[in-house]
């Protein structure tokens, strides 16, 4: 079966609108992307700061996070991220690794033994030097074994 949406003018097939027992066909008179549109500009002028509100809660969030997990402040985070000119430690490159869409910060690499911050690590050099248990004679090893077969 098929319906017009009272919005859009379209007919669509009764998927395309939301399930309400109390409307004609049992689903509502406006499509789910008609429906979705008017929901969000009416949200956005009711909360203009939304955007805004989430994303300064995202920052305090990360804030919290370096604090808890490495004693390190934002800016401590980022005059680290200017000395090695917004480049990983190791291989001197920028972060290439995606999350949900979003570019990964680099990491902050620390001695599991110490607890110190050493640097900023891109993704790779980062679970590199995990795999190899942070033991720089099983990455000397590795070194010899690659120069060996290269």
């Amino acid at each position: 079966m098929t319906k017009i949406c009272k919005t859009c003018k379209i007919k669509k097939s009764l998927e395309e609108f939301s399930v309400a027992p109390t409307c004609k066909y049992g689903r509502r008179a406006h499509c789910k992307e008609c429906r979705a549109k008017v929901w969000t500009e009416v949200y956005h002028k009711e909360h203009p700061n939304f955007r805004l509100r989430k994303s300064i809660i995202r920052q305090s969030e990360k804030n919290r996070q370096l604090k808890v997990a490495f004693g390190m402040t934002e800016e401590e985070y980022l005059s680290k991220l200017k000395e090695q000119n917004g480049v990983c430690a190791i291989c001197k490159k920028p972060e290439v690794v995606f999350r949900l869409g979003k570019l990964k910060a680099l990491a902050v690499d620390h001695s599991h033994i110490t607890n110190k911050n050493r640097g900023l690590l891109c993704q790779n050099c980062n679970t590199g030097i995990g795999h190899f248990f942070e033991n720089s004679e099983l990455l000397f090893a590795a070194i010899k074994y690659l120069d060996k077969w290269r």
